[in-house]
């Protein structure tokens, strides 16, 4: 009897073992697809790719140490990540126009990078926790018109964007100590925008693009709320803007802008600023 306990208590421990590392793939090829994937464990892997028209994609994974890896191509897609623990990987490759993808995390440790050669998309990034990482790249192969948006909640989080093309914006939100964030713009007529809310915060932007149209600058506006915060704005090009806004202590905003026609604009409210001002022809 004590010998068939041990084995039940053996072949239960198993079981359970390996329900904790699922593994779903699933390709699909055509129009008007549609998949939902949901993963409830720990190191569960999930693996989509769809090639086509009109294709819908909801994957949800619950648990620790997960890793969802989503490959589209094709137009009007809609993609949407789910993570919900810590350790987790969220991953969205896409190739075509007039596509939208998410991606949600919730906990700590987890990294979401999210890639696009696109025109007409949106690049959606929301992490809730700390230590986490948002990657975002995003390249225009026509007129562009793309945006990256990313949220990010919480303490020690970072957040990088890069971006090739025209009439695209990058928008980043941080609320947390210690946060940072880092901006990479090539193109024309683009736009950028930082709200960071907390201590300890850092923005670095940098944008290049010559022979904009009038009428159609690059934009930049960044916003800090909080102490200790620094802005390092970089512009290489041609009617360029920029508008620095920073309330708190012991912030610094160095703004450098290499061509003609630029306008700079800094305000600051609080004692102990240090404002750095460029203005140079190339």
């Amino acid at each position: 009897m004590k010998k068939l306990t041990i084995l039940f208590a053996f072949g239960f421990a198993c079981t359970m073992s390996f329900a904790q590392t699922n593994s779903s793939n699933t390709q699909q090829e055509g129009d008007d697809n549609a998949t939902s994937v949901t993963q409830v464990g720990n190191q569960n892997v999930s693996f989509v790719r769809q090639t086509g028209n009109d294709n819908t994609l909801s994957a949800v994974q619950t648990g620790a140490a997960n890793n969802g890896e989503m490959q589209y191509t094709g137009n009007n897609n809609a993609v949407a990540l789910t993570q919900i623990g810590d350790n987790n990987n969220n991953i969205n490759l896409l190739t075509g126009n007039n596509n939208t993808s998410t991606s949600t995390s919730e906990g700590n440790l987890n990294i979401i990078r999210q890639e696009a050669v696109t025109d007409n998309s949106n690049l959606v990034g929301f992490q809730q926790g700390n230590n986490n990482k948002i990657v975002q790249n995003i390249t225009g192969s026509g007129l562009g018109n793309n945006q990256t948006v990313a949220n990010s909640v919480g303490n020690d989080n970072l957040v990088t964007q890069e971006m090739s093309g025209e009439n695209s914006n990058m928008l980043v939100d941080q609320f947390g100590d210690a946060n940072t964030t880092i901006l990479q713009q090539n193109g024309v007529s683009n736009n950028v925008s930082v709200l960071q809310e907390g201590n300890n915060n850092n923005v670095i932007a940098n944008q290049n693009g010559n022979n904009n149209f009038a009428g159609g600058q690059n934009d930049v506006e960044l916003s800090q709320v909080g102490d200790e915060n620094v802005i390092e704005l970089s512009q290489q090009g041609d009617m360029n803007t920029s508008a620095t806004f920073q309330v708190g202590n012991q912030n610094v905003s160095s703004n450098n802008q290499n061509g003609s026609s630029h306008i700079n604009l800094v305000n600051q409210t609080g004692a102990r600023n240090t404002v750095g001002v460029t203005q140079s022809e190339n």
